[in-house]
């Protein structure tokens, strides 16, 4: 939980709220930011995703 602090944390606030717009750069620069692995924010805008899909039901 810690490590999505992070990640989320060096998010900019567009990126927060439009999690789509994350292209391979930007997930680079995040991992890079939050001392994370490029999977490691992959893993978390998935779980992010598939939330707010189940959210929507």
């Amino acid at each position: 939980m810690k490590k999505w602090k992070f990640i989320i944390d060096s998010m900019t606030k567009e990126e927060r709220e439009q999690p789509e717009i994350l292209k391979s750069s930007r997930v680079e620069r995040i991992a890079k930011g939050s001392g994370t692995k490029v999977q490691d924010v992959n893993e978390l805008i998935s779980n992010f995703k598939k939330m707010k899909k189940m959210m929507k039901k």
